[in-house]
This record gives C-alpha cells, sequence and structure tokens, in this order.
C-alpha cells in the first residue's frame, strides 16, 4: 500500500511538473488535461494547484471555468489560512474581467489589494475594468499607481504579456513611468 501511495505521489507531482511545461510552451489545453489529471490523484487539494487550474483555463479561454475553480480555491484557501490573499481574489478578479463582468472584477481585485499592494497587474486590470464602465477618475487613479510600480522591474515582471500595452496606454495618458 506505502508503493501505491508514492507512486501515485511521484506521478501527480510529474503531472503537476508537465502541466507547467505545457503552460510555458504555450499548449494550454494540455496544461488544463495535466492539470485535471493531477488534481484528481492528489490526495487532498490545496488551493495553490487549483490558482495554477484556474490560469491554465483562462489561458484557453474557458473563463467561465476558469471562474468556478478560482472560487473553489478561494474557499479551500479560507480554510487553510483562516484569510484570503492576492493571488485567489486576482485570478476570480481576472476571469471575471474576461468575461466581462466588470463591477465583480473590481470588487475581486479591490479585495486582494490590501494583501499585495505592490502586484502591477491587478491595478492594470482594475483600471480597464474601470475605463470599461466609464469610470474614468478611478481608471486614471489605477493606472497612476501602475506608471509608479513599473518604475520597478518586479513591477514589470508583474505585467508579463500586458507590458507593451500598459505602456502605450500609460504614455496616451502622459503617464511616464518613472
Amino acid at each position: 500500500m506505502k508503493a501505491d501511495s508514492g507512486s501515485n505521489e511521484v506521478l501527480t507531482k510529474a503531472r503537476f511538473h508537465r502541466a507547467w511545461s505545457f503552460n510555458q510552451l504555450g499548449d494550454f489545453e494540455r496544461a488544463v488535461e495535466d492539470q485535471a489529471e493531477a488534481l484528481s490523484l492528489a490526495s487532498n487539494a490545496s488551493y495553490r494547484p487549483l490558482i495554477n487550474y484556474s490560469l491554465y483555463l483562462k489561458k484557453a479561454k474557458r473563463f467561465e471555468e476558469s471562474l468556478l475553480i478560482a472560487r473553489q480555491a478561494s474557499k479551500i484557501e479560507s480554510l487553510e489560512t483562516s484569510r484570503g490573499s492576492m493571488m485567489t481574489q486576482y485570478h476570480i478578479g481576472w476571469s471575471l474581467f474576461e468575461l466581462g463582468r466588470y463591477r465583480e472584477a473590481i470588487d475581486a481585485f479591490t479585495k486582494g489589494v490590501p494583501y499585495q499592494p505592490d502586484y502591477a497587474a491587478v491595478y492594470w486590470l482594475r483600471a480597464r475594468s474601470y475605463e470599461l464602465l466609464g469610470d474614468t477618475v478611478n481608471a486614471r487613479q489605477d493606472y497612476e499607481i501602475l506608471a509608479e510600480l513599473l518604475a520597478d522591474p518586479d513591477g514589470q515582471n508583474d505585467l508579463g504579456e500586458w507590458g507593451a500595452e500598459a505602456a502605450s496606454k500609460l504614455k496616451s495618458l502622459g503617464l511616464e513611468i518613472p
């Protein structure tokens, strides 16, 4: 029985790693498949592998599923840590943003900010959400915070694929990165 348990654990970790590799290669459907398989093999799911699963689903453009998994991760996180995090709120908000549910996305992003107020990507998506709702005042405030955060290389890394688009947007608003 111990050998089965040990080999199952190795297989589970291998699937998690392979899912991450497929994600890095841009093969999001294969990442989703491997992450789902790993989660089915895991003895208990913690919120971190669920957040990765939510990410892969988002990248595969399966936004409703991504939202469900991110919310499941949030519930587990609350049980494990008795608090939330930027990670779960950001992924909930990002899924809601992709679904066009901007007001709900703003609420989720705002809940995450106290946990990690220097996370540039949250301000990018929240500013865009405000802007899409026509709230230019709050959008501008978030763009100003984003400009300050992008002065740091960590802030630039946080934006990932949105970096060029964000820099262009900030420039169009007359906001230079310090």
